[in-house]
């Protein structure tokens, strides 16, 4: 019988929600957190070409010329969104993974280690194991970005 936990990672999209329930529930790791964090890590993926758009502005005068190269040779803009989607989700793995200790910075004299956790909303404590968002991203990235974009 679906529980409340099998709603809310059904309305995260993820591949097989009832397996992300069961492990909350049974494995008491908190996949709500992951799932939600990847999901927004997806979308944010997703919006790569809609940003650019809206972030013009911000843009230097060598990305802005680069751009108008690029329109001028004529790229679909939807290979062009494909390849920024891809491109961000590429920078994300790479992020996910230094988080969760997966790699390590090239630079790091003063050996820094990094994490992910939840934390309480009032004092901002942290909550929990660490969140292991490197082992997921792929099959989450995979389902929002289409696997045109990822390989799942």
């Amino acid at each position: 019988m679906p529980d409340q936990f099998d709603d809310q990672f059904r309305a995260l999209g993820v591949n097989d929600p009832e397996e992300w329930a069961r492990s909350q529930r049974e494995e008491g790791i908190d996949q709500i957190a992951r799932a939600t964090i990847l999901r927004a890590l997806a979308d944010i993926a997703a919006s790569a070409p809609r940003t650019w758009d809206a972030q013009r502005n911000h843009a230097t005068p060598a990305v802005m010329a680069a751009a108008a190269r690029i329109a001028e040779i004529g790229v679909p803009e939807d290979d062009l969104a494909k390849v920024l989607q891809a491109t961000a989700w590429e920078m994300i793995f790479e992020i996910v993974a230094l988080f969760g200790g997966a790699t390590e910075p090239d630079i790091n004299p003063a050996n820094v280690s990094f994490t992910v956790r939840r934390t309480d909303e009032e004092e901002f404590e942290p909550i929990g194991d660490e969140l292991m968002l490197h082992e997921s991203w792929r099959e989450v990235a995979a389902r929002i970005l289409g696997e045109e974009v990822v390989r799942a």
